[in-house]
C-alpha cells in the first residue's frame, strides 16, 4: 500500500505535484533534465517506486518523457487547459546596438529563455519621452518584471520608475538611487577607477586629468569622486589633477579639451577619461599636438567598445564585461520571479584593467 502523509495524500501525489510545481516555474526548463529516480526519492524521501509512480502521472500528462541513455526530459504540458503563459520580462535599454548594452540583452535573452521567460525590449534610443512610453507599454501588456538599463536622462522619468517598483521587481542597471525600491546591478566605478588612477600612478604619472561624462549622473559622479581620493592620498593637487567634462562623446571631449588649453592648461602625462569615446578623443587630440602615446600621455579609457580600437591606438582600459552583467541580472531575475528571495540588493560587477604600451601588451 502507498504511503501517506499525515493529512491522508498519498506520497506518490505529493512528490508528483511538486515536480510539475517545478517545471511550471522553470526550474526544470523544457528541453531539460530533471534529477534522476534515486535523486528525487532522496530529495523527498520516499521509495523509487512511489517517485517512478510520480513520473508515470507526468508522463501521461505529456509534461516529460524519458530518452534512452540520455535521461527523463521536460517536453511541456498536457494541453491547453493545464498551459501556463510564459513569464515576460521587459527590458529598457538606452541603446541596444551599443557594444556594451547588445553584449547585456545577449547574456540576458539567452539565459531566461532556457528558464522559459521571455523577453520584451525597448530601444528608448536617448529619448525620455520613448523611455517612458516604453515603459507605460510594458506596463500595458503586463510583463512580470522590468530590467531598466539606465541613461543619463532616465532621470526625467524618475517617478515613474519609483511607480514601477512599487508594483512589480524592477532591476536597475548601471545605476544607485537609494530613493527607488529596485535591485540594482552595476559596474564597480569606484574600484575600477581607484585600479585605473593607480595604474598611472605606478606609471609615473604626476599631472592626471580627469575627462568626465555628465554631471549628476550617479556613474560619473561615483569615478570622479574616487578619482579625486586617489589622486589626493597620493599627493597629487587639485592643480595637477584637472577635470573637465566631456559627456559620453567623442565631440564634447574635443570641444573641452580645447577649451582647457585655450584657457593655459598644459599637457597631463596621463588621462583617466569616463568612457572610451572620450579616451579616444583624448588621444585624437593630443597627438595632432605631437604628443605620443603612450610614452609621452598615457591614457585609460572607462569602456569597451570595440569601434574605438584601443589596442591600435595603444590606449589601456577598463573593461567590464556584459556577459558577467548580464549573468548577474538574469540571476536576480530568476531569483525574483521564481524564486522568493525578495529582499532588494545592490551588486558591483568588477572590471578588469587591460595595460597597453608601446613595447607590451597584457
Amino acid at each position: 500500500m502507498e504511503n501517506k502523509k499525515s493529512d491522508g495524500t498519498p506520497q506518490y501525489i505529493r512528490v508528483r505535484e511538486a515536480l510539475r510545481a517545478d517545471i511550471t516555474h522553470g526550474r526544470y526548463p523544457i528541453g531539460g533534465l530533471i534529477p534522476r529516480e534515486e535523486d528525487i526519492a532522496a530529495m523527498y524521501q520516499v521509495s523509487r517506486v512511489t517517485v517512478r509512480k510520480a513520473l508515470d502521472d507526468l508522463k501521461r500528462e505529456k509534461l516529460i518523457t524519458s530518452k534512452k541513455r540520455f535521461g527523463t526530459v521536460v517536453t511541456g504540458s498536457a494541453g491547453k487547459t493545464r498551459q501556463r503563459r510564459k513569464n515576460i520580462i521587459g527590458v529598457i535599454t538606452p541603446n541596444m546596438y551599443q557594444t556594451m548594452y547588445a553584449g547585456i540583452l545577449h547574456t540576458l535573452e539567452s539565459t531566461l529563455h532556457k528558464s522559459g521567460i521571455d523577453l520584451i525590449v525597448h530601444n528608448i534610443n536617448l529619448s525620455p519621452e520613448t523611455e517612458r512610453a516604453g515603459i507605460n507599454a510594458l506596463l500595458k501588456r503586463g510583463v512580470d518584471g522590468i530590467v531598466h538599463i539606465w541613461d543619463k536622462k532616465s532621470e526625467a522619468n524618475i517617478e515613474r520608475v519609483r511607480h514601477v517598483a512599487g508594483q512589480m521587481p524592477l532591476i536597475i542597471v548601471d545605476h544607485f538611487d537609494k530613493s527607488i525600491p529596485a535591485d540594482f546591478i552595476m559596474p564597480d566605478n569606484s574600484g575600477s577607477t581607484r585600479d585605473a588612477v593607480s595604474h598611472l600612478i605606478d606609471e609615473g604619472c604626476r599631472h592626471i586629468m580627469h575627462i568626465r561624462a555628465t554631471t549628476g549622473l550617479w556613474s560619473a559622479d561615483e569615478r570622479t569622486r574616487e578619482f579625486l581620493a586617489v589622486t589626493e592620498k597620493h599627493g597629487i593637487d587639485a592643480a595637477h589633477a584637472p577635470v573637465i567634462v566631456g559627456n559620453y562623446d567623442a565631440a564634447t571631449a574635443l570641444r573641452a579639451l580645447t577649451l582647457y588649453m585655450k584657457k593655459g592648461g598644459t599637457v597631463p602625462d596621463g588621462i583617466f577619461a569616463s568612457c572610451d569615446m572620450t579616451a579616444y578623443a583624448a588621444y585624437e587630440f593630443f597627438s595632432k599636438l605631437n604628443i605620443r602615446v603612450p610614452d609621452e600621455l598615457k591614457i585609460v579609457g572607462f569602456g569597451n567598445d570595440i569601434g574605438m580600437r584601443p589596442e591600435h591606438n595603444m590606449l589601456s582600459t577598463v573593461e567590464h564585461h556584459p556577459d558577467a552583467i548580464g549573468e548577474a541580472v538574469a540571476e536576480r531575475v530568476l531569483e525574483r520571479i521564481y524564486g522568493g528571495k525578495n529582499e532588494l540588493t545592490v551588486r558591483t560587477i568588477p572590471g578588469t584593467l587591460i595595460v597597453r604600451s608601446s613595447s607590451r601588451k597584457t
